[in-house]
């Protein structure tokens, strides 16, 4: 054998390998102009078997590499980019699966989640509506997998639902809790309400809310703040000042967890957000009805060139004791 020849057992070990190679579950596109076999013969892009026929190949494609989780492929091996969002960028996030409601609750007297009811207007509920119906929204939520959006337009108009059912608490002494996304809010001098409780024995509605209020710098901020008005006092409102002078703008864009006291007995108010307390808005010198209504939503009590406002409402919660937040909040 000169330096040249290629020995026998090499030239099998070539052959035996080329053999083993072509049984391979390589994912090698075709060259131009040949046949695709059945989308069965290898796995798709997304990792499953496709049930797809095969086709004509046109131009050559490259290696496939292994999937990411990006891009899916469709029943004839294309790959297929997910759903784009709004802004432009995919969103790779799988569907979420439904939740069992949470509510009743026995550490509540009242407790309301939205999960039992079907995306769009709220119907079926138990709840009186008070202007504008709300939605249930499956889009965005604090806990589980639905809340309630309420969109309020022309100005001033209102969105709520009232609840009756469950009132009056033990020693008319109300603690509540509610999840709530504000859009945005107003840019001018304007006073608002989330949440409004009424009863028997003194007159006025007590108010969970805020205001645009300019006493700091930067001056014209909208803070949150409790208050009332058609009761003994009037009109009024304690808004935060915590921490004095500083007291932080509300925020809009995401989920805050908000709580409150109204204990009649007491005559007391007391705020809290995202488990903190509010010392500047506790108050015990306004007289406070037997409670036996309270409704959640949107009252803008000024006009303003905006003319519609979106608020989300979820994890709402009323007892006897304080209920505190939920454990977190998308």
């Amino acid at each position: 054998m000169n330096e040249h020849e290629i020995p026998g057992a090499a030239v099998a070990a070539v052959l035996l390998g080329a053999v083993l190679l072509s049984g391979c579950d390589a994912q090698v596109a075709p060259a131009e102009g040949a046949g695709v076999g059945s989308a069965t013969d290898a796995p798709s892009p997304g990792g499953g078997a496709s049930t797809g026929s095969g086709q004509s190949g046109g131009a050559s494609a490259a290696v496939m590499p292994p999937s990411t989780g990006g891009a899916v492929a469709t029943e004839h091996g294309e790959p297929m980019m997910p759903p784009v969002v709004g802004n432009g960028v995919p969103d790779s996030k799988p569907a979420l699966p439904a939740v069992a409601s949470s509510c009743p609750d026995p550490r509540f007297h009242f407790c309301e989640d939205f999960e039992s009811y079907q995306p769009g207007p709220l119907v079926g509920s138990p709840y009186t509506v008070i202007g504008l119906v709300p939605e249930v929204d499956d889009k965005r939520f604090a806990g589980g997998r639905k809340s309630l959006h309420v969109h309020a337009v022309n100005g001033t108009a209102d969105s709520q639902i009232v609840e009756r059912a469950h009132l009056p608490l033990p020693g008319n002494v109300m603690y509540g809790r509610m999840s709530v996304w504000i859009d945005r809010l107003p840019k001018d001098y304007v006073h608002w309400t989330l949440v409004g409780a009424t009863g028997t024995g003194v007159g006025g509605e007590s108010r969970i809310g805020g205001i645009m209020e300019g006493s700091q710098d930067p001056k014209w901020i909208h803070k949150w703040g409790v208050g009332g008005d058609h009761g003994p006092k009037g009109d009024w409102t304690r808004w935060d000042n915590d921490p004095p002078g500083q007291a932080h703008p509300v925020e809009t864009g995401k989920w805050v967890c908000v709580e409150w006291l109204f204990d009649g007995p007491q005559s007391e108010i007391r705020f809290w957000k995202d488990g903190v307390e509010n010392l500047s808005m506790h108050t015990t010198d306004v007289p406070l009805p037997q409670f036996d209504e309270i409704w959640f939503g949107w009252n803008l009590y000024q006009e303003t060139p905006q003319l519609d406002y979106d608020v989300w409402f979820d994890d709402l919660a009323l007892s006897s004791h304080r209920v505190g937040c939920p454990d977190a909040l998308h």
